[in-house]
């Protein structure tokens, strides 16, 4: 598979009057690449990602300079390379995990340290990937069974898996060899530090999910004896139907309004994150907004007649009523202390990014 957008375009615009070659057109007048692009200053390691993907090709490739061979590679400029000073969108996206991270780091949106969990949690992983399809990771977050309100989630990397072609077998052995491969256990290591940020908001964790070994693993060898004797796990097969009756239909909810709503998450799009901090930026500005400003359902239920009047928050006490966009950021709330993950994150940080230091 050629790396995403190599080929579509001939010639793809880049800004207003300006175009570049296509990589396998040398023989077109290479235009300088400041007139292109003011500003942005590609990373070294990220043009050797596309170099690596054509020697795997077979692809001759042009003598470009590096910025020109990157944008023609990524029709369509990421914000995020103009830097976030200079970018809205991306200040958007850091005012409102500063916004919604309560004390001691969560839950989103939560504005006093003394909102506690009185209901189950059902936890699970979202599979996406960012950057390219070599590099996938997942989304873990926890969603309160009965209010859907989403109270903590982080993103951890993975390992390509599944069936590859010979060309791409080689290509993934040559990114691994360079840039080396993903932990192994970070999955394990990302619920325990859910599970541990959960354990501080209440007395017993009765906690829902599904099979997957790993989370027994971060419960039963990772967390304190005392912490994991705390924890009522239920596990729920992933193959039993998911509708409203599935001990998993808050977390199945929250990942199919995802999938639906959050073009980064969709299962074939040209949207994909360029990296794992716009991603997680992304779904955190999803979690406010379905959280705070929309209702729990558009439409009634006989279990809860008043499920289209209340929003998640107001289920958990967070909040009384459904806000407008204007009225949750509007609102004064005092510094946090926030724990490492989402400190990282504002200051646009993965330290479990192989490709180089994003910010």
């Amino acid at each position: 598979m050629a790396p995403h957008g190599a080929f579509l375009f001939d010639r793809p615009t880049i800004a207003q009057g300006t175009t570049l070659p296509s990589p396998l057109l040398p023989q077109h007048e290479v235009p300088d690449a400041s007139v292109a692009l003011p500003g942005f200053l590609p990373s070294r390691r990220l043009v050797e990602y596309f170099q690596i993907s054509l020697s795997v090709a077979e692809i001759p490739l042009p003598p470009l300079p590096a910025d020109v061979l990157l944008v023609a590679f990524l029709p369509g400029v990421p914000s995020k390379g103009l830097g976030p000073e200079r970018d809205p969108v991306s200040r958007l996206q850091r005012r409102c995990v500063e916004a919604g991270a309560g004390p001691q780091g969560g839950p989103l949106g939560a504005p006093r340290a003394r909102l506690k969990i009185r209901e189950p949690i059902v936890y699970d992983g979202l599979e996406n990937f960012s950057f390219s399809q070599y590099d996938p990771n997942n989304l873990n977050h926890a969603v309160g069974k009965n209010s859907l309100f989403t109270w903590d989630f982080n993103l951890c990397p993975l390992n390509r898996k599944g069936r590859m072609s010979p060309r791409q077998r080689a290509r993934k052995a040559l990114l691994e060899e360079k840039y080396g491969s993903y932990p192994k256990d970070a999955i394990r290591a990302s619920t325990k530090r859910i599970l541990r940020r959960l354990l501080g908001k209440t007395e017993e964790l009765d906690l829902y999910s599904d099979r997957h070994f790993l989370y027994r693993r971060a419960i039963e060898l990772d967390l304190s004896r005392k912490q994991a004797k705390r924890i009522h796990h239920v596990t729920v097969s992933s193959k039993v139907a998911r509708n409203f009756v599935n001990p998993l239909f808050a977390v199945n909810n929250v990942d199919m309004q995802a999938r639906h709503n959050l073009a980064p998450f969709k299962r074939e799009t040209i949207a994909f994150s360029k990296n794992t901090v716009a991603m997680q930026e992304a779904f955190a500005l999803y979690m406010i907004h379905r959280n705070y400003l929309r209702p729990k359902f558009w439409g009634t239920h006989r279990s809860d007649p008043e499920c289209s009047k209340r929003s998640p928050a107001m289920e958990v006490g967070a909040a009384r009523k459904i806000e407008t966009f204007k009225e949750y950021f509007s609102k004064w709330r005092p510094q946090t202390k926030l724990h490492k993950e989402w400190r990282d994150l504002i200051q646009g940080h993965d330290p479990l990014w192989r490709y180089g230091r994003l910010a």
